[in-house]
């Protein structure tokens, strides 16, 4: 057991929310999970009015917010139910403390879909996590009683969505060995796939490893709009992405920590790290 443990608040201090024995158990075997109205309905409704913003009129944002994780969206980069997930998926004890996180941030997009437009968006990927020469950043591996996600996506549904018309999932294909047969991936509708339906501000957390697609969106309502969170160990980097400095250096210390660099050694926000870090430690 560390001698440091997880945080048991968020940078908002707020409780960190972990996940409950049938929610981790979900997820390890299929790969993806549904959380149902995690957000207030005031929450969602200036999160989709700051999204509409960065969506069609950009300009008015300034250029150091221009991403889905700023502005009211922030808040849900270190949600208490987020970060109760990655730690169970990604955090590591020794590199988490009050002070920051024992993983990282390291993408953030959004999806917003016209309903006029009916595009479809079918395009099975992912599957085989553990296929060089990925493996190291985005594999899923498993032991009796602990688990690693790899690279993780957090997507809010911040509009409701109709079943069949969110992210479809192969549930456990991020442990799969074989290639995705053709019969499965031409199939929409073949009963291998698996989707969800939920109210506005619901979040589904997904391994990047598991076969998934999306849709076709045809709400008569509305159009969707959803933010694309992307989670990963502090020893891994997938994207080449980091916030603008700028806003950076506005964050508090524990929401900044998700962006730290990527390293094991000295990796932890309240450690002392001395002078000599710039010059060779070994060998000498």
């Amino acid at each position: 057991m560390s001698d440091h443990g997880f945080t048991k608040t968020t940078s908002d201090g707020r409780a960190v929310i972990p996940l409950s024995d049938e929610e981790r158990y979900h997820f390890d075997i299929k790969g993806w999970l549904a959380i149902k109205n995690v957000l207030e309905p005031d929450e969602i409704g200036e999160m989709v009015e700051f999204a509409r913003k960065l969506k069609f009129d950009k300009e008015s944002v300034p250029e150091k917010h221009r991403t889905t994780m700023a502005g009211p969206l922030e808040k849900l980069c270190d949600h208490p139910r987020v970060v109760g997930f990655m730690q169970e998926f990604l955090g590591h004890e020794d590199l988490e403390c009050e002070e920051g996180y024992g993983f990282r941030m390291e993408y953030s997009f959004m999806g917003w879909r016209l309903r006029e437009n009916k595009a479809d968006m079918w395009a099975p990927h992912g599957g085989r996590g553990t296929n060089p020469p990925f493996d190291d950043v985005h594999g899923y591996q498993g032991r009796p009683g602990n688990a690693y996600g790899g690279l993780l996506q957090a997507v809010w549904e911040l509009t409701d969505v109709i079943k069949g018309q969110g992210t479809h999932f192969v549930p456990g294909t991020h442990k799969g060995s074989f290639d995705l047969p053709k019969s499965i991936s031409e199939d929409r509708n073949h009963p291998l796939w698996e989707t969800y339906e939920c109210p506005a501000g619901s979040i589904v957390f997904f391994s990047e490893s598991v076969t998934h697609s999306g849709s076709k969106w045809e709400h008569p309502d509305h159009d969707r709009c959803a933010i694309f969170n992307s989670y990963n160990s502090i020893m891994c980097k997938y994207h080449m992405w980091d916030p603008h400095p700028d806003h950076l250096a506005e964050m508090s210390q524990k929401r900044a920590s998700l962006f730290r660099p990527v390293h094991a050694e000295y990796n932890r926000e309240n450690i002392e790290k001395g002078d000599e870090l710039y010059e060779p430690r070994r060998g000498f």
